[in-house]
């Protein structure tokens, strides 16, 4: 048993609705392509306030620092960060601030330990303007 469909069944909108469809496909397609060039543009691996990170090694003692202001009402609470003679550097593991003990090869490292770190260095400032420094741990070992 054959059946034969209509044409009606193929095309099921009139005249006019075709026009209208037509109109929102360009228009979305134009959005798409402004989109795609706004995101092309952005760069995601900077923040406003961070430099472009700088690899180097730093040696110093390990300490806890009061956190940096970053949330309104500022948290308070203390961070692992690497005193050396002149900064600290708030270490941080996949961008997050390390706040616990530091446990290389089965050895804990302890506050007032020497360590030598090699990371990536960025410079910012909190929210009440004060300037400070995070190391992405690569490599640290203790001294």
């Amino acid at each position: 048993m054959r059946y034969k469909l209509k044409k009606q069944f193929f095309k099921p909108f009139n005249s006019n609705t075709e026009g209208i469809m037509k109109k929102y496909s360009l228009m979305l397609c134009m959005f798409l392509v402004f989109a795609f060039a706004a995101i092309s543009c952005t760069d995601d691996d900077t923040k406003p306030n961070e430099e472009m990170p700088d690899k180097k090694t730093i040696t110093g003692k390990l300490t806890e620092i009061p956190n940096p202001c970053t949330t309104d009402p500022c948290l308070p609470g203390v961070v692992t960060a690497i005193e050396t003679d002149s900064l600290n550097y708030i270490i941080t593991v996949n961008h997050l601030w390390y706040d616990r003990e530091v446990v290389i090869n089965n050895d804990t490292l302890r506050v007032n330990d020497s360590v030598e770190a090699y990371g990536s260095i960025t410079k910012k400032q909190d929210l009440q303007s004060q300037t400070y420094y995070e190391i992405e741990i690569i490599n640290l070992k203790k001294l």
